[in-house]
């Protein structure tokens, strides 16, 4: 078994930057996939298992990367706790059992690492531990299934273009994401769970045809993962991450357009879904226009953190995918300070009723104390 321990983040970032240089520079794909080509070649054969105690490696592209050199592998879709994970008893299990496979070895990481710090942790320091945290362990023998499945998923989306592409962009805007608390902090990453992406796909659409190819990539992933776990507050990470940026301005970002088809050519399926998605959208999409209507206060008189105000915004716009409101206090010499900001949200029912984040064109009301 090889364990990266280090920082990570995602393809974009790399892994295990070199706190010694001053770009702190990091493991690309390309060399990750380098360098496990040289050790796999010089010891006549595959890792049982590969495994990333790092944040945001339990991505498409980290485990397809990984699948010619090992069996199994596991990664985080989301940030990794500070403290990693918790090896003393997945140590033990290992001198207990040696030959254990790297299904085993990987289930005892994923569910070690979770009771940490979902009970270990909060034993210790009396509450319960701060941030959100996931592990999953993937069988890399199955690989080949999921990537038929994306290239299915991608030719039937450019075929069906018209179709596909206003329910692909509310599921975009919906899915989770992760490294980063809010969609713009997340942007340079651009990580999503894929099968919630193609979960939300299904439920905005109301054709079958949309339904069964995402139903096939949900499938294949779901064969390929051996176990996979999530804190509450991650309810719809399911085991896998993927490149998505929102649009193609945010998939620039950092030039990460250009380096995913130039360093990670085994991703061709996904990213020519991509392209044709933003390809598409630029197509489709007419100019963006926003009217602040309105804006007011209800209450009158003086106001405090202990009386805060609240205000209504009243919007006229269209092709919005995402609103923010700023309260800022201006001073004297033209220092500004923000005190409180919120994204401005919609709900809709989508055809199965299930609720989703989003703006409508035309006039629209948003309270915000």
């Amino acid at each position: 078994a090889l364990i990266m321990w280090n920082h990570g983040g995602t393809w974009v970032a790399g892994f295990g930057g070199d706190e010694s240089t001053p770009e702190k520079d990091a493991l690309t794909m390309p060399e990750i996939d380098s360098a496990l080509d040289t050790i796999t070649t010089s010891i006549g054969q595959k890792f049982e298992f590969i495994g990333f105690d790092a944040c945001l490696m339990g991505q498409l592209e980290t485990f397809t990367l990984l699948a010619p050199y090992a069996h199994y592998a596991s990664g985080a879709e989301e940030l990794e706790p500070a403290f990693g994970w918790y090896y003393t008893p997945v140590i033990e299990q290992l001198i207990s059992d040696p030959a254990m496979n790297g299904a085993d070895l990987g289930t005892a990481i994923v569910e070690n690492y979770m009771a940490f710090y979902g009970e270990i942790m909060p034993e210790i320091t009396g509450h319960t531990f701060w941030m959100e945290y996931d592990h999953s362990v993937v069988d890399l023998q199955n690989m080949a299934e999921v990537e038929s499945s994306i290239i299915a998923f991608t030719d039937f989306a450019q075929a069906n273009a018209d179709a596909i592409l206003p329910v692909t962009s509310d599921a975009r805007n919906n899915v989770q994401f992760f490294g980063g608390s809010t969609p713009n902090a997340s942007d340079p990453l651009s990580s999503v769970d894929i099968i919630h992406f193609m979960e939300l796909l299904q439920s905005l659409s109301e054709d079958d045809s949309v339904d069964g190819t995402a139903q096939n990539v949900i499938d294949a992933i779901n064969n390929l993962i051996v176990t996979s776990a999530a804190s509450e507050g991650l309810t719809n990470a399911n085991g896998m991450a993927v490149f998505f940026p929102r649009n193609a301005s945010k998939a620039s970002i950092h030039d990460n357009d250009v380096r995913y088809s130039s360093e990670l050519d085994y991703m061709q399926g996904w990213n020519t879904f991509l392209e044709s998605f933003f390809d598409s959208a630029k197509k489709a999409s007419g100019p963006v226009a926003i009217e602040i209507v309105d804006v007011f206060q209800l209450e009158e008189g003086p106001v405090s953190v202990n009386n805060p105000p609240t205000f209504i915004m009243a919007t006229d716009g269209t092709n919005l995918s995402n609103q923010v409101l700023t309260a800022t206090q201006q001073y004297d010499d033209g220092f500004q300070y923000v005190t409180d900001l919120a994204r401005l949200v919609s709900a809709t029912y989508a055809p199965d009723g299930e609720l989703y984040e989003d703006i409508p064109d035309g006039y629209n009301k948003d309270t915000f104390t």
